[in-house]
């Protein structure tokens, strides 16, 4: 089963400033033959974005978007808005040193320290322990993935829909190994002493895009986000089948067979799988395609559309510790590279 996500942990979190020490993670310099950097907290707090997530919530543009939805609190209040732009637990789950305008804290990622705070700095300090205790496991690729797309995509607790992003919030886009890459990292990719290599970025990019494909998946087939009102959820949807003008002769859904005027999930994530299951899983590769085949056309028609998603989701959920387990080569980024290409060129 996966982890439990931070957010919903029942332990507390107890705050920024219990990490911020110089002796902890609060260095000024990374330390030289550590594990660890020590300077996490000095990286967070000045040059990743997600320090300063809070702070967009008092901005023009959010209270914009706040008004046009008519919600009742402004966005700095609003559960609608802290669930992705501050670590949004409950006032019984949180420390005394707690302060929601810190906006995406270490807990957010690192899961609520009250149980592992004081033992992950101990001796004998286990990581198994630290995680039974309530550490998320950001080293591990799939969870980390889950993480950052429950909130740089979406899960069924929480989502940016198309009436959303209709009021002014910016679409979601999101690519694991490049949004980490500019975060900027606080972790070591590599052993301090270089011989042992820590992060494979297509590894990690290829996880990511199978887990936003399922996680687009799970939110088209649950019966509470998949619709608004009489309409399908659209944000699951290609933007570009109706954001166009009407005199652009090209058709979104031709090369699907599906006919002009069809609004087409957005298969982004899909296609790439489509990819990277002709490295990962080259026997089961062309039942997958034909199954998105089948979904974009049961889409079209009407036609069992959520049995055709539920079978691409099972798919993917046994593709997925393929692609943990591959070792991808240069060859590898080569083929998928060159077969987007002619997947491109082909239609």
């Amino acid at each position: 089963a996966a982890p439990m996500l931070p957010q919903y942990s029942p332990h507390k979190s107890m705050g920024v400033a219990s990490c911020a020490s110089s002796l902890c993670h609060g260095a000024v310099e990374m330390w030289v033959n550590s594990r660890v950097l020590q300077n996490e907290y000095v990286t967070w707090s000045r040059r990743d974005k997600h320090a300063r997530a809070y702070s967009v919530l008092l901005n023009e543009r959010s209270q914009s978007i706040v008004r046009k939805l008519d919600l009742v609190e402004p966005a700095h209040r609003a559960e609608l808005c802290l669930d992705c732009h501050a670590h949004n637990v409950p006032p019984t789950k949180r420390g005394e040193q707690f302060v929601m305008s810190d906006g995406v804290v270490c807990e957010a990622c690192h899961g609520p320290a009250e149980r592992w705070l004081r033992s992950h700095v101990e001796r004998d300090a286990r990581h198994d322990d630290n995680l039974a205790n309530g550490l998320y496991p950001t080293s591990d690729h799939e969870a980390r993935a889950r993480l950052c797309l429950s909130c740089h995509f979406g899960t069924k607790r929480k989502f940016v829909t198309h009436k959303l992003m209709a009021a002014g919030h910016p679409r979601m886009s999101f690519e694991l190994d490049t949004f980490t890459q500019i975060q900027p990292p606080h972790f070591r990719a590599r052993s301090p002493k270089g011989d042992l290599q820590l992060w494979d970025g297509v590894k990690v990019w290829a996880i990511g895009q199978a887990l936003a494909a399922h996680e687009l998946l799970e939110i088209l087939t649950d019966p509470a986000r998949g619709r608004n009102g009489l309409f399908p959820e659209l944000v699951l949807f290609d933007c570009h089948a109706c954001h166009r003008p009407m005199s652009d002769e090209r058709n979104a859904g031709a090369r699907l067979g599906v006919g002009p005027g069809v609004v087409r999930l957005n298969d982004a994530s899909l296609l790439m799988v489509q990819q990277i299951a002709r490295r990962v899983d080259k026997a089961g590769q062309a039942k997958f395609a034909q199954e998105v085949t089948n979904l974009h056309r049961a889409v079209a028609t009407g036609d069992d559309a959520l049995v055709h998603a539920r079978a691409v989701q099972k798919t993917l959920a046994h593709l997925l510790p393929r692609i943990n387990a591959y070792h991808f080569s240069e060859s590898d980024l080569r083929g998928i590279l060159l077969g987007l290409i002619d997947d491109g060129l082909s239609g």
